[in-house]
């Protein structure tokens, strides 16, 4: 589990240092079972550039995702834009998300979010659409993590729902 984690998190670093000049529009959210706290971690990672851009159009404003200086009302917009763009349904219900907030990583912006009272996950559903608006070429990779099983999807905007299965 261990090796199998370290290697997908070193692929990761590969794939977006790799991508730094960022020829490429592409996102990375994570989905994790937390059986022990009963419920759903949620790690989305986008180039704040490109997070930047797609706020700034969609909610016509002039929103910083500067590192040294982010706008203010910045959690404002995260948060609309996240709840109106990635929808989850967790074994045929579906669930409210929980901004829990964002943080800044090299070119990339992480937005954490939860989903509480899940005492069990047989599958997530979901509907990725980050950034689909605003770049055509936009791949969303999902990986979910239950235990020691991985589930993943590419996703775009012509495709964008997927169920991840877990026993």
């Amino acid at each position: 589990m261990t090796r199998l984690l370290f290697s997908s998190v070193y692929i990761l670093g590969i794939f977006f240092i790799s991508f730094s000049a960022h020829e490429y529009h592409v996102s990375i959210t994570e989905i994790t079972y937390v059986k022990d706290k009963n419920r759903v971690e949620i790690i989305s990672r986008l180039f704040f550039d490109d997070f930047q851009d797609v706020l700034n159009e969609r909610y016509s404003t002039n929103l910083s995702l500067d590192p040294t200086s982010p706008s203010s009302d910045l959690e404002i917009y995260i948060e609309k834009y996240f709840y109106k763009k990635l929808k989850i349904e967790i074994d045929g219900e579906p669930k409210d998300l929980q901004y829990l907030g964002y943080r800044f990583d090299e070119d990339r912006i992480n937005i954490f979010l939860k989903i509480d009272e899940i005492p069990n996950l047989k599958e997530i559903k979901l509907s990725n659409l980050l950034l689909t608006d605003f770049f055509d070429d936009q791949q969303n990779i999902v990986h979910g993590f239950k235990e020691d099983q991985k589930a993943s999807a590419m996703m775009n905007r012509y495709k964008y729902e997927h169920v991840l299965k877990f026993d």
